[in-house]
């Protein structure tokens, strides 16, 4: 239930529920969650990137609007009052997609997504299902994951364009007698060099990621 302090709080999200007995009213209760305090800017920061977010939620309609106006998402943005075999189903319609949850009906879904990652908090079925557990506050290093996967397969693919390229002239040079076989058997060192220095160019935000806040599951 929200803190007293937080009834004003913009990121608060509540559901108001009733209490009966005996067909009588007897009490109201007000169940709460905060939004992490960097959701807002992941959300931007992913747009900026073309990656579209969407929530998918068990949540009545009410909430889960407040919850995308908060962050200032589109109404076509989010889905609610799903169950999770909707959840699942609707997951399987998008096979590239990336699956962040923290709850147990999120599991299911999360199974069968490319790859899931679980924050901080999740109930156990949760963890057991996702591909990464995201071991600090927050929901900005789902956005610094996706980064690094960006800057990985960067790297990768500009080793291979540049290993074809130069062991494909050398080869035509050689074939042509352009070059010596000494002179080959010299240059092929450089490319493996060359490969190398590259991929420590590359992975400069590699080194400054912080494994620390992340656990993969095998």
């Amino acid at each position: 239930m929200p803190d007293e302090n937080d009834k004003d709080n913009p990121d608060i999200i509540s559901s108001l529920i009733s209490i009966y007995k005996n067909e009588s009213l007897i009490a109201f209760a007000c169940l709460g969650d905060r939004l992490h305090s960097d959701a807002k800017q992941t959300i931007a920061q992913l747009n900026s990137m073309g990656i579209k977010s969407h929530i998918l939620s068990g949540d009545k309609s009410m909430t889960v609007s407040s919850v995308a106006k908060k962050l200032h998402m589109a109404n076509e943005q989010f889905s609610s009052n799903l169950t999770p075999e909707e959840k699942n189903e609707i997951i399987k319609n998008f096979p590239e997609s990336l699956m962040v949850g923290d709850g147990a009906n999120d599991s299911l879904a999360m199974s069968s997504d490319t790859v899931s990652i679980a924050v901080q908090g999740s109930v156990e079925s949760c963890l057991v299902a996702a591909d990464i557990y995201v071991t600090c506050k927050g929901v900005s290093p789902v956005k610094d994951l996706i980064l690094l996967s960006k800057n990985t397969f960067g790297v990768i693919k500009r080793n291979l364009v540049f290993s074809f390229v130069y062991n494909f002239a050398g080869g035509l040079a050689a074939i042509s007698g352009y070059i010596s076989p000494l002179t080959a058997a010299i240059l092929m060192p450089v490319s493996s060099l060359v490969v190398l220095s590259s991929s420590a160019l590359g992975t400069k935000f590699l080194r400054r990621f912080n494994k620390t806040n992340f656990s993969l599951n095998n």
